[in-house]
């Protein structure tokens, strides 16, 4: 893969997650699911921590701090 694809694919993600969060409050974010999983303000927090990892591993600034990237890591507790 090259890195004007990667581009392509981090922005066409990026389009598709802007519009299914459009009009999204921050309180329906947080709202978790009846079954089982987490919220959507930790799924979209963890998309973005990982990219940020990614970022720095290919020589950018990393977009999340270390303090509030754990709060999306794998194993985190619940978001209150």
């Amino acid at each position: 893969m090259t890195g004007s694809e990667l581009i392509t694919m981090y922005e066409f993600s990026y389009a598709a997650l802007k519009r299914n969060l459009e009009g999204v409050t921050q309180e329906e974010s947080l709202v978790k699911p009846q079954a089982a999983g987490n919220c959507l303000n930790w799924v979209l927090g963890h998309i973005i921590s990982a990219r940020s990892i990614l970022l720095t591993l290919a020589g950018g600034a990393p977009v999340m701090p270390e303090d509030a990237a754990q709060h999306y890591r794998r194993g985190s507790g619940p978001l209150d």
